[in-house]
């Protein structure tokens, strides 16, 4: 009688334990495809990506993989609405999962734009660095596919 209670009581832990389990994984799906939602209109309607991702509570963002790419497009959608972010706060969730992880056009987007948020705050050498980055490459190699010197790194083209 003692066995059969405790099975029971082992049996009702381990199905309350995949319950949960399926529940957590639904919310990170659902998740997940409202991220990729607002990546498929992101360009066309930068504020209403930014209102739906500001309204995303961390609770969502369960995983590291789901606050990167919540972090890359609400960089993303903030660029696009003309918010000049000056430091790293947004984006470095991104830049930290997307280092490792990720497609080639993660990475490159992640590149793009913080090399956009050093540019905004005035380090240009180091928006370059991640420009070339996202371009993939050398410096030498990127200049050399592009035909510029690096004087065109700092506005200056070469030849006129």
């Amino acid at each position: 009688m003692m066995e059969s209670k405790c099975v029971f009581r082992m049996l009702a832990v381990v199905c309350g334990a995949a319950v949960l389990m399926l529940s957590c994984s639904e919310n990170e799906q659902e998740t997940a495809r409202t991220l990729e939602d607002v990546a498929s209109f992101i360009e066309e309607r930068p504020d209403s990506a930014m209102a739906i991702l500001d309204t995303m509570g961390r609770e969502r963002l369960k995983t590291k993989s789901l606050r990167a790419r919540h972090s890359l497009l609400l960089a993303m959608a903030r660029d696009k609405n003309w918010i000049d972010d000056v430091t790293d706060s947004v984006i470095a969730p991104a830049v930290s999962w997307y280092r490792r992880h990720g497609s080639a056009d993660e990475r490159l987007l992640m590149n793009y734009y913080r090399g956009r948020i050093a540019m905004n705050a005035g380090d240009y050498e180091a928006a370059m660095e991640w420009f070339v980055k996202a371009e993939g490459g050398t410096v030498r190699e990127i200049f050399a596919r592009h035909d510029v010197s690096r004087t065109a790194a700092r506005g200056e083209k070469r030849g006129l």
